[in-house]
């Protein structure tokens, strides 16, 4: 009984310790608090983790990386990108069929283009494999075509890309998150929403983008980024 209690104490222990983290995570991505953010990257840094911690660490890098590239931070972006790449091989060795894996790979192979551009057609192939793997696996997960909208989008259409096939996956991808019931408290959910609305704004479509953004403040009503900064620049147009 007191081995049963106190493997239970460590059971309850991890699954607060994890839920916490991805309540400051949230709060972090809502309010721009990316110190925040960069403090829960450290402690995953300082200890060992298992399996469902590398993963959690490895999303945690993924949308770190990604805020860092849109704020012109190369340097380091690189750092956490190669931290990312370690995570992602162990995560993949035990779990190779896993189509998030997969989607989540696709994602730091894109983010590797961005911060190479010469590796393109090296790199550019095996994302698309990526990709692939994760459609056969699972072609009802929401990151895999919120990688492949971002890939058609930016992609030159002497190449392939298409801006209208990017703004239709992205509008999958939401779908699913919120066919699966994952809009609350979810950052990828609230990104979604205003990366597709800003990509919207992009193309002269303000109605369809002010109707993301307002959709994004109903779920989040605290989202600064949409709140202060998107729909305001949306207002002035």
């Amino acid at each position: 009984m007191k081995k049963i209690f106190i493997i239970l104490v460590i059971f309850l222990q991890t699954n607060l310790h994890a839920n916490n983290n991805e309540r400051i995570l949230y709060e972090a991505y809502i309010h721009e608090n990316m110190e925040s953010w960069r403090n829960i990257l450290q402690q995953y840094e300082t200890k060992v983790l298992n399996y469902k911690e590398v993963y959690e660490e490895t999303e945690a890098l993924y949308g770190y990386i990604g805020y860092l590239l849109g704020i012109k931070e190369k340097k380091e972006a690189r750092i956490y990108l190669k931290r990312a790449n370690l995570n992602i091989e162990k995560l993949l060795y035990n779990k190779p069929n896993s189509a998030q894996l997969h989607s989540l790979k696709a994602a730091l192979l894109g983010f590797e283009i961005a911060l190479y551009p010469l590796r393109t057609p090296i790199i550019g192939p095996k994302s698309i494999e990526h990709l692939e793997i994760a459609k056969k696996n699972d072609p009802n997960n929401a990151l895999l075509w919120i990688v492949s909208a971002s890939r058609y989008y930016y992609m030159p259409s002497i190449l392939g890309g298409s801006k209208e096939r990017g703004l239709n996956e992205y509008h999958k991808a939401i779908s699913l998150f919120e066919k699966h019931n994952q809009e609350k408290q979810n950052w990828q959910y609230l990104n979604s929403l205003a990366i597709l609305g800003s990509w919207y704004a992009e193309q002269k479509q303000n109605h369809k983008a002010r109707k993301l953004y307002n959709k994004a403040l109903e779920t989040e009503p605290n989202f600064k980024w949409v709140k202060e900064k998107l729909l305001p620049a949306l207002d002035k147009n």
